[in-house]
């Protein structure tokens, strides 16, 4: 921009702007669910039955039952065309080649008691009883270290659990019943949204939030001049603020889905902790979806904006819930997949009204290819 005298003035925007937000759809209508907490209780098991003994009926040939293999090997000669001469017999396992002394397995074996007993306990209680297992497994050795499914460390589990005293969890799922006012807006004054690396919806510039925070209405106009929501289905306030291009290109699609009319759907993914209506406790932390779709009774009663920021109290009651869950595949990582797998596993168990459906971005940011499956979540709802 230029100044008075002509010249031109860098505008600079300081990182830690913020943009003010406009509530459009207050009290969106109450949600009754059941966070779960499970429980677990260690119950131990009178031992009834003879160490020694066990010890003592200790056979070798019951694993190999259990885990059956022949291991075989294939000789050839190398042609123009391929292998020849191909024959395939079975393979020796003799133990020459495979050493296992008597203090490594007693080693081994006070390790896998989880030090509950040490060696010279072991020696002082079960020594003949365990030389005999040990001279068991040392001629097996081969046939051991060749098995795609058993190794050494396993044989010597099973023999540890002849030592040890038993042991069974019982999971015991607590139900807490929860009701919340979703976008409950009883908050003076409104939080306000970071712009630092922020994508928005509607768009603007950063110049412009000195404006936007004086003039509210202008983030009403912008939603109106890029047509986001003409058919007043989502953005219960503005602006909605997303960390990745993918969770903005998911709004932009679901937005177009002619299944959603009569259903309205808000994003619920805003890191902000005011802006986040739906939180689930899980074992492993808290969940907050990105986006949830919701179902009213009556169907034709949907959540309307209203003027001056006043709730729809006509709106219908909310009867289902459907939960999308939009991730970039590097964060599809372990601990979100522990807390899906609750959610999944347990949640919906208990919260029959409640559906849940992810979606894992291919790197390219393309949520349209989802949306046949989301047409399918819908139709379920």
């Amino acid at each position: 921009m230029r100044n008075g005298d002509g010249r031109d003035v860098l505008l600079r925007v300081r990182a830690d702007q913020a943009v003010n937000v406009l509530v459009r759809k207050p009290k969106l209508g109450k949600v009754r669910f059941k966070n779960v907490c499970r429980r677990y209780t260690i119950i131990r098991e009178e031992r009834d039955r003879n160490v020694a003994a066990q010890l003592a009926s200790f056979d070798f040939g019951i694993l190999r039952q259990q885990y059956p293999f022949t291991p075989t090997l294939t000789e050839a000669q190398i042609g123009k065309r391929g292998l020849t001469n191909a024959t395939t017999h079975i393979s020796s396992t003799e133990a020459t080649r495979h050493r296992l002394a008597f203090r490594d397995f007693l080693f081994s074996l006070a390790r896998a008691t989880w030090d509950c007993l040490s060696e010279a306990d072991l020696v002082r209680a079960h020594a003949p009883a365990l030389q005999s297992i040990h001279a068991q497994i040392k001629t097996h050795l081969g046939w051991i270290a060749l098995h795609p499914d058993l190794t050494l460390d396993d044989v010597v589990a099973f023999t540890a659990s002849l030592l040890t005293e038993n042991i069974r969890v019982h999971a015991e799922d607590m139900e807490e019943n929860t009701e919340i006012e979703l976008l409950d807006w009883r908050m003076d004054p409104a939080p306000s949204i970071s712009w630092t690396s922020g994508k928005f919806l509607p768009e603007f510039r950063p110049h412009e939030i000195p404006s936007l925070n004086k003039r509210p209405h202008y983030l009403t106009d912008k939603l109106e001049d890029q047509s986001l929501d003409k058919p007043d289905l989502t953005f219960n306030y503005l602006p909605y603020r997303f960390d990745s291009a993918y969770e903005l290109d998911a709004l932009k699609e679901l937005r177009r889905l002619a299944e959603l009319r009569g259903l309205e759907f808000y994003y619920n993914g805003c890191r902000h902790g005011q802006l986040q209506a739906l939180v689930i406790r899980t074992p492993y932390g808290s969940y907050t979806p990105d986006f949830l779709i919701l179902k009213r009774n009556p169907l034709d009663k949907p959540y309307r904006h209203q003027p001056n920021q006043q709730p729809d109290t006509a709106a219908g009651q909310i009867e289902k819930v459907l939960i999308l869950e939009t991730k970039g595949r590097k964060f599809y990582d372990d601990d979100f997949k522990a807390k899906e797998k609750f959610v999944k596993d347990v949640f919906l168990k208990h919260n029959p009204h409640f559906q849940y459906r992810c979606f894992v971005d291919e790197d390219d940011n393309d949520f349209s290819r989802h949306l046949e499956e989301v047409k399918k979540e819908i139709q379920r709802l």
